[in-house]
């Protein structure tokens, strides 16, 4: 994780549901750390991954397009199955929703 206070810090208000607050406290509380750490850390992990989502698209899409130019296009049925995949439901990840239970 980035350290939390690197730079210049700004404070802000967010709005959000009362149970996911008391989570997040718990969650800042278990790493000891502060809620305001504790946020900003899962930001930057949420940045960081629309990040490696945004690269992995164009290394995707760069490697559909060098197939196609040795191959030709990909056949629609394939494309179809490949988008079937994809939205299909994954594995649920187990995720604790008391904190507390922990440990």
């Amino acid at each position: 994780m980035v350290p939390f206070f690197m730079g210049e810090v700004r404070k802000i208000s967010v709005s959000m549901p009362a149970s996911v607050i008391e989570r997040i406290r718990l969650a800042a509380e278990a790493c000891g750390q502060s809620v305001s750490a504790w946020l900003a850390d899962a930001a930057m992990a949420q940045l960081d991954e629309q990040a490696r989502l945004v690269i992995g698209r164009i290394a995707a899409e760069e490697l559909v397009a060098e197939y196609e130019a040795k191959h030709g296009p990909i056949p629609l049925e394939t494309i179809a199955e490949v988008e079937a995949f994809l939205a299909a439901p994954g594995p649920t990840p187990i995720v604790p929703t008391d904190l507390r239970r922990i440990g």
